[in-house]
């Protein structure tokens, strides 16, 4: 009997044992569980939370625009640069300036001892990238590779006396959109400017086989419209050095094309009072 008493106890503390381990299995299966579902409950708001930033990253990177993007957002191409503040000559430190004879000119009369001039006499805008230059290291090249080397904060383009004798337009036209297209390539972060032609004088207009102020103003409405098409600014600096009948006044010029010194400072002070800065 007391034998038996005994084993029966000693099943009871086994079976004891084994359901306490049993428990001890399940409370750590079900607390492996609990910490797997806090890790995931902890988890969602980091998740969300970086999704938001993506999201509000993407946003403001599509809503950011430069200087320049948001210049042509509201600028009308279609007009010229209206008048505005004077600048100071310094705003031309970082300027080139790209023409003919014309251009020469009025950089050896204005006193713009930091702006760049590849300009030479007689040039044609077709022949504008292949024209020397002359670098500031003391080596020569053409206009076309030191567009490549050099960078400048803003480019002025004049042509167009010499070509009026040209027999269309049209070819002017393709003519000038190469070189503004070459230049925009080449100097991305450059404001272009293309200034109109401005007249010679009566004598010249009516002598003259090719050059007329007729011509000339056919070629400035040209002028206008691509600058509009190619998104550069048109700068209508002619009319600071015409008179009433749209020529150059007899006294602006010995030759009635080039500009003399007096009317050179009045291109200069029309150029400072017409910016997009």
């Amino acid at each position: 009997m007391l034998e038996a008493r005994r084993m029966k106890r000693l099943g009871m503390i086994v079976m004891m044992v084994a359901a306490l381990l049993t428990v001890g299995c399940g409370g750590k299966h079900v607390a492996n569980q609990l910490v797997k579902q806090e890790s995931k409950v902890e988890a969602k708001p980091v998740a969300v939370g970086l999704q938001a930033s993506m999201a509000k990253a993407k946003v403001k990177k599509a809503a950011r625009a430069t200087k320049d993007e948001k210049k042509e957002l509201s600028y009308n191409f279609k007009k010229p640069v209206p008048e505005g503040d004077k600048v100071k000559k310094s705003y031309f430190d970082d300027a080139l300036f790209i023409g003919d004879s014309r251009t020469v000119g009025f950089l050896q009369c204005v006193d713009l001892k930091k702006a760049t001039g590849y300009a030479s006499v007689g040039c044609l805008v077709n022949a504008a990238l292949a024209q020397s230059v002359k670098l500031p290291d003391g080596t020569t090249t053409t206009v076309a590779k030191a567009l490549k080397k050099e960078s400048f904060g803003k480019v002025y383009l004049m042509y167009g006396v010499n070509e009026t004798g040209w027999n269309y337009t049209s070819q002017f036209v393709k003519r000038y959109r190469k070189l503004i297209r070459y230049v925009k390539k080449t100097q991305k972060d450059a404001t272009i400017y293309v200034q109109s032609i401005y007249p010679v004088s009566q004598k010249v207009s009516e002598q003259s086989k090719y050059i007329s102020n007729k011509r000339i103003r056919q070629y400035n409405k040209a002028l206008q419209k691509l600058a509009a098409k190619e998104k550069v600014y048109f700068v209508n600096m002619a009319e600071s050095v015409s008179n009433r009948q749209g020529a150059l006044p007899k006294d602006a010029a010995v030759d009635g094309i080039h500009l003399r010194k007096k009317y050179c400072k009045r291109w200069l002070r029309y150029l400072r009072c017409h910016t997009v800065e």
